[in-house]
């Protein structure tokens, strides 16, 4: 809806700017092209935007995939062994995505960036048991989170049909990944 009303608003004003006999001509225009820019500003990315956007997909990948590899070294539990093995594939693949989509912005698809997954890991490793399963659960949780939102930004805002087409699709899969993470931990 909000859309829509920017867009009735940006066609009205052009209307205006159409019809309007040098009349305060300029002044028309310079209000269309405002209007446009703050259409473009609310509904799409820059290339710069885009590539932050990708950038930080593909670090909170990184991310997953470490704690889950260490998930499944670690874990006691078979169910979250499992889990934790197809979190690895599931997000390596959808690493490689991200890196092939970002490389028009670095050339490499490596972003300069250090694989850090900060506190969270060495967290991982000081604890046992339950405990640890219940963190990983926990951080990966978050992490799903975060992933979701910075997905469904991208499926709505993109320019690119191809990144907000994969975006929906993705943001679909990461809701699915948290419920599953939600009814692992209940069963844990």
């Amino acid at each position: 809806m909000r859309i829509h009303s920017i867009l009735m608003a940006g066609l009205i004003a052009t209307c205006i700017a159409a019809c309007d006999n040098n009349s305060g001509r300029q002044e028309t225009a310079a209000t269309t092209e405002e209007v446009r820019d703050e259409s473009n500003k609310n509904n799409y990315w820059n290339a710069e935007e885009e590539a932050a956007f990708l950038k930080e997909a593909w670090q909170t990948d990184l991310t997953i995939v470490a704690y889950s590899e260490f998930a499944y070294r670690k874990a006691n539990t078979l169910a979250l062994r499992d889990f934790a093995n197809q979190s690895v594939s599931y997000y390596k693949n959808l690493n490689a995505q991200i890196e092939k989509m970002g490389n028009k912005y670095s050339g490499d698809g490596e972003y300069g960036a250090e694989k850090e997954w900060g506190e969270g890991l060495e967290d991982l490793r000081n604890k046992e048991g339950k405990e640890f399963e219940q963190d990983y659960l926990n951080k990966l949780k978050a992490l799903l989170e975060k992933q979701t939102d910075l997905f469904e930004d991208a499926a709505e805002k993109s320019p690119e049909e191809q990144i907000r087409n994969r975006a929906a699709k993705v943001a679909a899969n990461l809701k699915a990944h948290f419920a599953a993470v939600e009814e692992l931990q209940e069963d844990i």
